[in-house]
C-alpha cells in the first residue's frame, strides 16, 4: 500500500491526543 497511509496513522495519534 502506500507509505503515506502508515505516516498519516502516526500524524493522526500525535494530533488525536
Amino acid at each position: 500500500k502506500q507509505p503515506y497511509e502508515q505516516k498519516a496513522a502516526k500524524l493522526k495519534e500525535k494530533y488525536e491526543k
